[in-house]
């Protein structure tokens, strides 16, 4: 019983972590600072970061 229920909380709050980290990297990427990409079928994510040419 007590198994199940950390493994709901642990789930809940996994969840509204990757939303914060979206959210995040969403900003990070419309300031131009990043390049991020979401893998479809797994719960990776890729940043890219490097300095623009002018």
């Amino acid at each position: 019983m007590a198994r199940a229920v950390l493994e709901r909380v642990a789930a809940r709050k996994s969840r509204e972590l990757k939303a914060i980290l979206g959210g995040v990297m969403e900003s990070a990427q419309s300031r131009g600072e990043v390049l991020v990409t979401l893998e479809r079928q797994q719960p990776v994510y890729h940043i890219t970061v490097a300095e623009a040419r002018r």
